[in-house]
């Protein structure tokens, strides 16, 4: 009978030529891993290593480096920031998304759990950035379904403090008209998820859709509750109170006076647009043209800029002075699309736009005796907006604002407004 040939050391058997023998080296390792206390030495003389074990070309051996890979992930000591991890999260999940999600079905689930734990060790959206980057853009659908659902299941396992899920909308974009039937599938699902989370602002951010899939979401978001979710995995860091603080202030919530609630939780996982830097001379010229046709596009080239639902802070007093003079327009078009650009400059840059919403409080106040609806309307939005998001009430401006709005001839109006942001 054939004698079979002894493993070699470890150190030689992760290298070997022979697959059962590299799986030997794995299992060893794995071994040691766990015997070894949490900041253990091992853990950065193999760190360099891991994504290599995880590349295995063999079935066989590949399975057991991804054990390895979780149980390096899972065992080594979680620090703010990541600590030695950290830069290797990117190579290591590139491995784990391109080499392991489109392996057999048990290599796969451990793959998943390996770049789902990286939120563990405080590495979430860098594992995130990675299974977008790749796994949303690979050529296999298999490996497109599989890096959507570990993204649907590390937010909900970690919530969206952990794993931020506007990156997740924004890779998925082109997902959403795959030839695959199951890859469109698991990103309707993925998106109820983060409903789940964030509640009906997530509309805000989604990608422009088919009309027959916001029927399908609308549909979806209807059996879902809103509110309920809470993480149940942590970073391994965290202490008691942190974990308890951040169960409090999971999924959103409600709140008016400078609080947006669930939108709040949005733009949290938003990057800013700068729209100044894209207002060029003549957009500028538009707005002082003699033709109200003409100031018209200026402010619809506008209004389109402010469709992005957070924008950079910078320097709007120029803007916010021509829009302002705009409200003397002669053409009421032209007046009611100025106050819309305003409402949308106070939606998207929140508490930074109040010092502006304080100056254009009382002439809105004022305007709101306008009985054209091209006017009226913009100024109940605008109202409405900066009461959400921009005033509170403790805020002494605006509650000398509102203590004339008191005494105003239109103040059953005014009235209406106030209960329902403040108190």
């Amino acid at each position: 009978p054939e004698v079979e040939e002894k493993p070699p050391p470890m150190e030689e058997a992760l290298v070997h030529s022979n697959w059962k023998f590299r799986k030997f080296g794995y299992e060893e390792l794995e071994a040691k891993i766990l015997k070894s206390a949490e900041d253990g030495p091992i853990f950065a003389e193999y760190v360099d290593k891991i994504s290599g074990y995880v590349s295995d070309t063999n079935a066989g051996a590949q399975d057991a480096a991804v054990k390895l890979c979780l149980s390096f992930i899972t065992k080594i000591k979680a620090v703010k920031g990541g600590g030695i991890l950290a830069e290797h999260c990117p190579s290591i999940s590139f491995a784990l998304v391109d080499k392991a999600l489109g392996s057999r079905p048990g290599t796969k689930k451990i793959a998943s759990d390996c770049l789902i734990e990286f939120g563990g060790c405080d590495l979430g959206p860098q594992s995130m950035a990675t299974i977008i980057n790749k796994g949303f853009n690979h050529k296999l659908p298999k490996v497109i379904i599989a890096s959507v659902e570990v993204a649907t299941e590390a937010l909900s396992l970690f919530g969206p403090k952990v794993f931020p899920p506007a990156p997740t909308l924004k890779g998925m974009k082109a997902l959403f008209d795959h030839k695959d039937a199951k890859v469109r599938k698991s990103c309707l699902t993925c998106v109820g998820e983060i409903y789940r989370w964030l509640g009906p602002a997530v509309k805000g951010i989604l990608p422009e859709l088919r009309d027959a899939q916001i029927t399908e979401l609308d549909t979806m978001f209807q059996e879902i509750k809103f509110g309920s979710a809470k993480p149940t995995k942590f970073p391994r860091f965290m202490d008691s109170q942190a974990i308890e603080q951040q169960q409090k202030s999971a999924g959103g919530g409600g709140g008016g006076g400078g609080g947006g609630g669930a939108a709040d939780s949005v733009l949290d996982f938003l990057d800013p647009v700068d729209i100044l830097g894209q207002l060029k001379k003549d957009f500028w010229s538009g707005l002082d043209n003699d033709q109200w046709k003409t100031r018209k596009e200026s402010l619809d080239f506008l209004l389109n800029l402010l469709k992005a639902p957070k924008l950079a802070a910078g320097d709007y007093a120029d803007l916010v002075r021509k829009l302002r003079s705009l409200f003397n327009d002669s053409n009421v078009v032209v007046l009611g699309l100025s106050i819309q650009a305003l409402t949308k400059l106070g939606e998207g840059l929140r508490g930074e736009f109040s010092r502006h919403a304080h100056i254009l409080l009382p002439t809105l106040i004022d305007m709101w005796k306008e009985k054209r609806p091209q006017v009226s309307k913009p100024v109940t939005d605008a109202l409405d907006v900066y009461g959400k998001y921009c005033f509170s009430v403790g805020d002494e401006k605006f509650c000398t604002e509102l203590d004339k709005g008191f005494k105003h001839k239109v103040f059953f109006l005014f009235f209406d407004f106030i209960p329902f942001h403040f108190f």
